[in-house]
């Protein structure tokens, strides 16, 4: 199964879960002129290719003041049975989780599914 194919399956998966998330297309812009791609200055090398927040409800409060609803940062990197993550994106997951995000690299939505149900959030 190609990268592009799990990227879409576990897109339509999170999305019926209603769990906020999107695509990060991280390719430059194709000049004609020179015959190759761009990027930007700006640009952070390693992007994963799913960027969501999973909701978390605080099991505290009460029913008179209920504690509100805070989101979780979470990164998917979706890769083939074959695919390797590269230095670039290594080094951006590192920094994900530095600042207190989630970082799941999965081969399969069926992969993903566990991983979610392993964080129990």
């Amino acid at each position: 199964m190609k990268e592009s194919d799990i990227q879409t399956a576990c897109l339509a998966f999170l999305r019926a879960k209603r769990i906020f998330c999107f695509r990060v297309n991280n390719t430059g812009v194709f000049d004609p002129t020179r015959k190759i791609f761009r990027r930007s200055p700006n640009t952070t090398k390693g992007l994963p290719d799913i960027i969501g927040i999973l909701k978390i409800k605080h099991s505290e409060g009460t029913q008179s003041v209920p504690l509100p609803v805070v989101g979780q940062f979470i990164a998917i990197e979706c890769k083939s049975k074959t695919g390797r993550l590269s230095e670039d994106q290594k080094r951006c997951h590192e920094d994900i989780v530095a600042a207190g995000g989630i970082v799941l690299v999965v081969r399969s939505v069926d992969e993903l599914i566990e991983d979610l149900k392993e964080l129990a959030l």
